[in-house]
Order: structure tokens, then sequence, then C-alpha cells
């Protein structure tokens, strides 16, 4: 804690803990996952943050102009109350504490907690996370009018473990103290605007029985400021057309808006100026012309007409985009942008990055195996922690994707409103501070190249998130979800309204879903609300769907039920729960997906697949873990399926390097021949129960090897197809015509691979023959364990076959080693052998390009 800081409120505070028994140690919060809660740790006890799990009251001082109050395609948002009143009667938001004690207000501007939890030396009253201007409200100050026993007051950054922002030192009697919050948030390494804080004002017993009372009154107060807009992104485009525009007002002590009767507002940018006009409201607004493309900071400056020494200073942030969004070409079934497909994209949910030394000035993120292994090399007291991702710093949030990227990954996966994370919908208008963090997360994964996907929501208020007291206020219910006249649907569609606002112009942002994994739940005139609204205010962005949890029906059951969105995401969590699956259920999953567009929304969670639920586990068996990671996304590759998202994937990030280099070296653009074979199946082999035939015939196929596709019940197969199966009927072990099967022998000689007895494979085949998407596995033995390598000469040999003789190259990677074992220009028959330890490996031929030294040995480039 800095010095200054020190002195600003311990000048002002009663008598310290001096004759008292030992006070409980300082404060630490953790948190749990999705369940369970946030706490505050003092040594061996934790007592919940009181009011996380209820229904919190947004800042109601919180006043947003949009167009309606003068300020075109833009907001600027701050606090109309200043000091802003936390306490009392007349406060802006609303404290909790925990069952047994009493919370009560004694007048318009005090709170009373009554401690009578007697489990317990300590407890507190929690003011839940707090949306404010920082700038504005730069100081906290807190007044302790009544005493009985020693209090505390605490304050943390929501959704950061570890030791608090600020924690007072145990205090007796009557008190004041003031907190510089803005000192300490830049300190800490923000740069936003607004903040989101946790208050608590604690008390202490040295028997627990005993019952405490504090009486205090909280309230933030700051000087003059001037208040930019939320984040401003244009294209270029759309900048060369209208500018970019600069919105702000500038507040006085009292949080009224100043005009040009009082000060005179002007701004620079780079080397030049520019001077922004009163609205006659108290709104100031300039128009830059001529800003190329990139990220930008103004300064815009108030100056008191009546005294010039007098000024106020901000900055503001905006971007100029190139106006290539992401878009979904139908007929390649592949995420493209400027008019190029962009082939398969591969990433993950990140919500919370896990660090190392945390609290500490050696606090890190913590980033792959060998990382992790020095973090849990004490076993009792491993080295890591968690804090979610709108808690990160820029910096923070700049470190963590640019390793992202060097492992691969091309997208970040964000969801809102579940428990206690992140609610971008503050009751029917946007969250200020997390406008600014998306902000901040678009800005740090688009200087990296990576997309962001965001959930709008997710699963119906009180199922287990409670919905902000402001929609209790309008009359919400549940019921809700299904009606599209409700109050509930017209507060959400404006609050849609104005994240479009702020972010329809931001190409780093790809796509949304009205409520991710919730969807279903949520129910189909919800999707279809927030596919409407999006594209009527927004119109750039993909707004896909999560229609499917396991797939049970026809995958594009959706579209005929009129699910909006095009593209809907599946899961393959069944694979690893209840038990796990054969490896041959991914490569089903990826042939249902084909049947309609279907992406992977979510897979391989580390919770399911031996680790602990709300933590990384010590004993967690990481190589199943990267086998199913490698299993799952690099099947999922050579089915070429659009997008490939895990969840919240830790420590093995890396097994998505080879994803990328082919993903960059292959033209996505090329056709892909259908599969020869067709199977058919129906609403009895969907669900996972009724998949054993499936398994069965993709294990067979997948040893020949020859690929197949799936027809619905006796819809026609297409041109081409060479042999039908009919997995509704009894299983019959595919063979040549020749072995009395049903696969013609002229098939035999087409195909592009032959594999050792020990390996299966799943690829994909251009339509002229010159590329191939190969993954290949060596097979489980019968219990389980990977077969036995084969020993007799030229056993382990792949061969190739029927590929053009032109200017071909290959590669072969091992996906485990991360690197190409074998590479060169393809001929005819050629045989290569494979590495005796490899067991998952990737294949890829295509025609030789000029840079091909570049794009394939060092993975340089990116489209």
């Amino acid at each position: 804690m800095c010095r200054a800081v020190l002195v600003t409120w311990i000048v002002v505070l009663s008598a310290a803990v001096g004759s008292l028994g030992a006070a409980p140690p300082a404060p630490m919060t953790v948190t749990d996952y999705d369940q369970g809660d946030w706490y505050v740790v003092r040594g061996g006890e934790r007592l919940s943050y009181h009011g996380m799990r209820e229904s919190w009251v947004f800042n109601r001082a919180m006043v947003w102009l949009d167009e309606a109050s003068g300020v075109d395609d833009a907001l600027v948002c701050y606090s109309s109350r200043s000091p802003l009143p936390l306490t009392g009667k007349r406060q802006v938001s609303r404290w909790y504490t925990g069952p047994g004690n009493a919370l009560a207000d004694v007048d318009d501007s005090y709170t009373r907690l009554t401690k009578q939890n007697a489990q317990s030396t300590w407890d507190h009253a929690c003011l839940p996370p707090l949306q404010f201007q920082i700038e504005q409200h730069a100081r906290a100050e807190l007044d302790v009018r009544e005493a009985t026993h020693p209090w505390q007051f605490v304050i943390v950054v929501k959704g950061r473990s570890g030791p608090p922002l600020f924690a007072s030192p145990w205090q007796t009697g009557p008190g004041k103290l003031t907190v510089n919050l803005l000192d300490l948030f830049r300190r800490k390494g923000y740069e936003h605007h607004f903040a989101e804080m946790v208050f608590f004002v604690a008390v202490w017993t040295e028997n627990p029985a005993e019952q405490a009372t504090v009486v205090f009154r909280l309230s933030l107060a700051g000087p003059e400021v001037v208040v930019p807009s939320l984040p401003i992104v244009r294209t270029a485009e759309r900048s060369r057309a209208e500018g970019v525009p600069i919105y702000a007002v500038v507040l006085d002590r009292r949080a009224e808006r100043l005009g040009q009767e009082a000060v005179e507002v002007h701004g620079s940018l780079g080397q030049g100026s520019f001077e922004l006009r009163d609205d006659g409201r108290g709104i100031w607004k300039a128009v830059l012309r001529g800003v190329p493309p990139g990220e930008h900071e103004a300064e815009l400056r108030a100056v008191w007409k009546a005294d010039p020494q007098k000024t106020a200073v901000t900055r503001m942030d905006f971007r100029v985009t190139d106006g290539q969004f992401v878009g979904y070409d139908a007929k390649l079934r592949l995420l493209a942008r400027a008019g190029k497909p962009l082939g398969p994209i591969t990433g993950s949910y990140r919500g919370q990055a896990v660090f190392r030394a945390i609290g500490t000035n050696d606090e890190r993120l913590l980033h792959g195996e060998e990382d992790w292994r020095e973090a849990i090399a004490d076993r009792e007291r491993p080295d890591c922690g968690f804090h979610f991702w709108e808690s990160l710093t820029p910096r923070e949030l700049d470190e963590d994707y640019a390793y992202l990227v060097r492992c691969g990954w091309r997208m970040i996966h964000l969801c809102s409103a579940w428990l206690w994370w992140p609610r971008f919908d503050a009751a029917g208008r946007l969250s200020p501070y997390y406008a600014e963090q998306l902000d901040a997360v678009s800005r740090a994964a688009g200087r990296h190249g990576l997309f962001v996907h965001l959930a709008t929501s997710h699963y119906p208020l009180g199922l287990r998130s409670p919905p902000y007291a402001r929609y209790l206020e309008a009359g919400y219910q549940p019921s809700d979800y299904g009606d599209p006249q409700s109050e509930f649907f017209r507060m959400f569609a404006d609050y849609l309204a104005q994240l479009a606002v702020v972010f329809r112009d931001d190409t780093g942002v790809s796509s949304f879903t009205a409520a991710g994994e919730g969807d279903p739940k949520c129910g189909v005139p919800f999707v279809n609300m927030v596919d409407d609204e999006l594209a009527r205010h927004d119109g750039h962005h993909l707004v896909l769907a999560e229609p499917h949890h396991q797939i049970t029906r026809r995958p594009d059951f959706y579209r005929a039920a009129g699910w909006k969105p095009v593209l809907g995401g599946m899961r393959t969590y069944h694979i690893e729960r209840p038990e796990p699956r054969p490896p041959e259920s991914i490569g089903v999953q990826f042939k249902l997906a084909a049947m309609g567009d279907v992406f992977l929304g979510e897979g391989c969670f580390y919770g399911f697949l031996g680790g602990n639920h709300q933590y990384m586990n010590p004993e967690m068996p990481l190589e199943g873990y990267r086998r199913r990671i490698r299993e799952t996304i690099y099947t999922g590759l050579a089915h070429r399926n659009p997008i490939l998202l895990t969840w919240e994937e830790r420590i093995v990030e890396d097994e998505r390097v080879v994803f990328e280099r082919i993903r960059r070296a292959v033209d996505w653009s090329t056709p892909f021949e259908r599969a020869p074979v067709a199977i058919r199946v129906d609403e009895k082999r969907m669900p996972v129960a009724g998949r054993g035939p499936l398994f069965r015939y993709e294990e067979a196929l997948a040893r020949i090897p020859v690929e197949a596709f799936y027809v619905w019940e006796d819809e026609p197969v297409p041109p081409g197809t060479v042999a039908t199966i009919d997995a509704r009927r009894p299983f019959v072990r595919p063979a040549y015509v020749s072995q009395g099967g049903l696969l013609p022998d002229e098939l035999k000689a087409r195909l592009p691979l032959r594999l050792p007895a020990d390996w299966a494979a799943n690829y994909s085949w251009s339509d002229d023959r010159r590329t191939l998407l190969a993954f290949l596995r060596r097979l489980d033995g019968p219990d389980g364990a990977r077969s036995q390598r084969s020993e007799s000469p030229g056993a382990s040999g792949l061969k190739l076959g029927n590929f053009p003789d032109e200017g071909l190259g290959f590669q072969l990677f091992d996906l485990a080693a991360k690197k190409a074992v074998a590479e060169g220009r393809l001929s005819e028959g050629l045989r290569l052998e494979i590495p005796r330890e490899g067991e998952h490996l990737f294949l890829m031929v295509r025609p030789e390009m000029p840079d091909d030294e570049v794009s394939l040995r060092r993975g340089k480039g990116r489209a």
C-alpha cells in the first residue's frame, strides 16, 4: 500500500486495537467457480461475501446519456449524485449480512450492522459489486458513529482473489477515514474510467457469542471531473463518411453538468488539437476527421472561465477498425472474413485466469504445464489461484492473449450473468464497467489476432443468477422468457441496443449468442428476440445459438423449430461423463454435426476429466486431459468443423500449436469431396445411449480408412455415393464386396491412405485430390491402454496414394511433440514411417507454395 494513502486515512482514525487479544488475520478473498460462493478468508476460517447470491441493486444514480439525450451513436455514463451515498435510506445500492445478523438503515445516511453470528469471532456487512465512475468518485469516505467492538473497512476489486485492494487496521470506537480509490486502482494497473468494487464493514468479538454493533456511513466523493463517453469504435469507412465523435460531460462536485457559461473544453490527439462544443445541455461534442485505422488516445481538458488556472483532464480511448467482420460461408460451412474462408477456428472459454504468487510483487499469470508443475511442487500449499477475466488489467490481458496465440488459439469465448460472473446487462442498460472491460479484451485480442465470442446473457434469471432488483421492480417473472410482449423483453432489448451502439463496428468481436449454453432453457422466443435486436441495431456480427447439450435429435432440428441463428453449438461432455466413451464417439459426434451447421460450442472441461470441478487438482491426470483435447480438436479439424471451443482450458493450452499452423497453410476455398459411404440414422441413434452401432461403424471404417457421412432415415443419398449402410438395422461389419460386404472393391484402389493395423484415421480430401487433412490415432487395446507397437518390418508404415502427380507437399506432425516428423514433396506410393512412440499424428497434403519454407517450417503469417 502506498505511503500517501496511509497518511490520507490513518490520521483521522480512532484508536487502533491494542489492549484486546490477537485480532483476526488479514483478510484474503477466494472464489468458487460456478457453484458455492465468494469467500473472505482469515487464517483457516472463511465466510461468504454476504449477498453475492442475492438480487443486487445496480447503482441507482447511474445515468446513461444516449440518442434521446442528444448523444448520437455513443453512450455517456456517470452518477447523478455526488457524494454518492452508499448507506442509509438514501443509498444507491443495498447491503447484505449473514444469517442471524441484523442490518438496518438508521436514518437517511447511516446503516447499523449487528453481529449475532455466534459461530465466528468476526463477521461483516457486504455491499455487493457496485459500479461507479472512479474519477468522479475518487474517494471512499467512511464515518463510524458508534462501535461497541473493533471494526475494519475492506475494499475488493470484483473478480480479484487474494489480498483486498484496501484493508484498514482493526479500530475501536467512532472514527473516520478517507481512502483514495483512484490512486489504489491506478497503482494496481487499471486504466478504466469505471470501477466495480465490493465494500465490507467487518466487526470482531473475542467471544463469538458476544453481540457487536457498528453504525456507519459510507459515501464516494471526488473533484470536478471530465467524463468521456464509453469506448468509441468506428470502421474506417464510417470514419471517413461521418468522422469519429467525441462526447464528454464536465461535472462539478455535486454531479451537476457544466456548460459553456462555466467552462471551455478542448482536446488533443497526437500533435493536433480540437475544440468541443456544448449542445446547450452540458453535453460536449467534437467530430474528428481523417483518423487512420488503429488505436488512439485523445486528451480532453476543461478550463474554468472564472479561474483559468483551474482545470480537469481526462483521456479518451477510441479505435478505428478495418471494417472486416467475421461472417459465415454457408456453402463451405466455415467462418469467413473479407470474403476469404478462415478454416476451422479453435479456442476456449477463458473466464478465469490462473496466477502464481497472488498478492505479492511477483504475481504473474501461470502459463503451461512446466509452470504448473513448479506451482504444485508443494502439494499441500500449491502456488496458484484464480482471477476472473473481468478483473484482469490491460497488461495481464495482453500477456495472456499473447501466450494463447503462441499456443495456436484464434478465439476467446466469454459469458455473462451466471451467479456472480460479469453482468453486461445492468437491468435494461449496458453495464459501463463491462463495456470498458470488453473493449479492453477486444483491443488486446485484436493486437494478437484473436476473435472474441460473447454470450449476451446466460440461463434464465432466477435459475442460478438472481436478477438485478430493477428487473424485479418491473415485475419480472421467469415465464417472461416465453412472452415477447413482456416488460422484460423490452428492457433486455434496450440493453442490446446499447451494446450495439458501442460494439457494432468492433471487428475484434466475431459473434454473439443470446445465452450460450442457456439458449435451450431461455427458449426460442428469447433467442430470436436477441437475434432480431442485434440484426436491427448491429447488423455486422454473427449471432449463433447453442441448441444442443448432448445431441439427442436430428442435429439441424432447431432450424425447423424456428430458431433464427444458422450456426448451432453442441457439446462433447457426454464423451467424458458419466463414463468415458471410446475415441470413435468423437468421430461420430462430428459426423452428426456435419448434418447441419453445427459447431463445437463446448467440450473437454478439466472438471470432467479428472480435475476438481472448482479448481485445478494437483493430482489431475494431465496426459489424459491432453489426449482428449487432441482427439477432439484434431478430429474436428479433419472434419472441417467451423468452430472448435473447449471450456475453461488451462495448463494444456499449447495443444493447438499444430492446428493453427495447418489452418494457416490450407486454402480453405478449395471444395472438399463428400465421403463415398452413406450411413442411415434416425431418432433412436441420436442419444449417446443409442449410438452403439454408430461407434462400431466408425471404428471399422476408420481402420480401413474410409470416410462416411450420415443421412436421415430414408432421405435420398446424393450422387457419387458408392455404398449405403443402414445403422437402423443390426450391425454388419463393413467389408468389400469380394469379402461379402457392401463396399465396392474399386473403392479400395481410390483411397488416399493405407494404415498399419493398429491405427485409425479421420480425414477430408479435396475434390481435386490435391489437399488432404487426416487425423491419425493409434488404437486402444482391449483394456483401454494403447495398443502394442507393431514389430514387423514396414508394419508401421503409412502409405499415400491416388494423388495427382503435380507439385504437392506433405507434412506429418506428431501432435504430442508438436512438430513435423516428416515433410517433403509427395510422390506416388510414398510410404512414411510412423514414430514408434507416436499416438496422435496429423497428415497434411497440399499444393506447394512459394512461401512453404516459412509457412510450414516456422508457422509464420496470419490469415
